[in-house]
């Protein structure tokens, strides 16, 4: 009996000791990804977007270097000027360069509205559409839902009335403004004021203006 109780003790002792003597375990912090972003043309503001939070943060002005986490997944970067059409790029995990080509909101609906050749009354439908968004952002908020439905009913029927523009840049446009309309005006109110408010005005803001320059010096 004494022997096997020597026994437990030693074991116990042994187990012990090698639990004390064994390294502590470490973990492995994965080191930032560098990145160098550039874009044609320069000064676009970069952000990166974390579709997981659904946030955004501002990295800095092109060209620069960034460091990112490598281990975040489900984001990107989007690259935005003042008068160019927004880019994004998905962070692929090897990718060190990251370039952004942008196109100008403005001269792409010119040049679509030259070689298409707009008509009177599609350029007449587009800006009463147009109307009706600046109408949206300048109306009590009681108004601004009313607005923004007709500017919704206004582009089905454009889209009915004219149906070889389906596929057009300024379609596209177009239907952003509506559907960013429709986000401003079903907003919370516990929203109301806040900077994602603000973004959205003026992201409607930018379109609207871009949208309608070229069509008011087009033939």
């Amino acid at each position: 009996m004494k022997s096997i109780l020597r026994h437990l003790v030693l074991s116990t002792i042994v187990g012990l000791l090698y639990t004390s003597c064994a390294p502590p375990t470490t973990l492995t912090i994965p080191e930032p990804k560098k990145l160098s972003v550039t874009s044609e043309p320069s000064e676009a503001t970069i952000y990166l977007y974390n579709a997981n939070t659904q946030s955004e943060r501002m990295l800095g002005i092109t060209p620069l270097s960034i460091s990112i986490n490598p281990d975040i997944t489900n984001q990107y970067l989007i690259a935005r000027l003042e008068g160019y059409d927004d880019r994004k790029k998905y962070l692929l995990k090897d990718e060190l360069i990251i370039h952004f080509k942008l196109e100008n909101l403005f001269k792409q609906i010119f040049l679509e509205g030259k070689s298409k050749g707009y008509s009177k009354e599609f350029k007449n439908d587009v800006l009463e559409i147009l109307g009706l968004c600046e109408e949206t952002l300048n109306s009590p908020r009681m108004l601004s839902g009313t607005y923004a439905s007709q500017a919704d009913t206004k582009l089905s029927q454009l889209l009915v009335n004219h149906p070889y523009c389906r596929g057009y840049f300024i379609i596209e446009k177009l239907n952003l403004c509506t559907v960013k309309l429709r986000i401003l005006t079903t907003m919370p109110t516990l929203l109301q004021g806040q900077p994602i408010e603000r973004e959205t005005v003026n992201e409607i803001e930018y379109y609207v203006r871009f949208i309608k320059s070229p069509l008011m010096i087009l033939e």
